[in-house]
């Protein structure tokens, strides 16, 4: 008998029950390793090198805005550096003393800045707090509009300067509310259109 290329010789007497189940559980093994095997290169697939040309491409596209200047601080964990350059600070005093040290104090800890769709992305959470009070600022590189949310458990503020309606607020920041507001168990969202 022939099962998925391998050669199984099966008995007769009482050993058939035990040899067929062996035989079918070693053919779900080999199944389930080739399953593995494949879903493993998929993942470790997922993030190809960069090409020069790629990278060339991306770039442009940093130095292209009006913050242009600014794309030094991609890659890097330079908040404070990033928060404090005068295109940016001079748009975030707009949303009042009180939130933006908050969003400071939020961010104090994070990743590395980030470039996504036009867009410079710093996520953090306050030092020693774990999730209870975290932070998205989102920074547009064409116009200096920019989106942040402000999370202190159980409350959530977004305030953006971009729009003036809940229905266009960025997909990316829709996106990181509703995943945020589930996981964190928030039960209050305040929008602040400063537009």
């Amino acid at each position: 008998m022939f099962m998925k290329g391998c050669k199984v010789n099966i008995e007769t007497g009482n050993n058939l029950k035990l040899n067929i189940i062996i035989v079918l559980v070693s053919v779900l093994l080999v199944e389930n390793i080739f399953v593995v095997a494949a879903l493993h290169k998929k993942l470790t697939n997922f993030r190809r090198p960069i090409s020069k040309k790629t990278l060339i491409h991306r770039s442009a596209a940093y130095t292209k805005g009006e913050l242009g200047n600014l794309y030094r601080y991609t890659g890097t964990y330079e908040t404070d550096g990033f928060m404090n350059e005068p295109q940016v600070s001079e748009e975030l005093k707009k949303m009042g003393k009180a939130d933006l040290k908050q969003l400071k104090t939020n961010l104090s800890t994070g990743g590395p800045i980030e470039f996504f769709n036009s867009y410079y992305i710093v996520q953090g959470n306050k030092a020693h707090s774990g999730d209870s009070d975290i932070a998205l600022l989102m920074v547009n590189n064409y116009n200096k509009k920019f989106y942040a949310v402000i999370v202190s458990k159980p409350n959530m503020k977004v305030i953006t300067n971009e729009t003036d309606r809940k229905e266009f607020i960025e997909h990316y920041v829709k996106y990181w509310v509703n995943d945020n507001e589930d996981r964190y168990d928030i039960k209050n969202i305040e929008y602040i259109f400063l537009k």
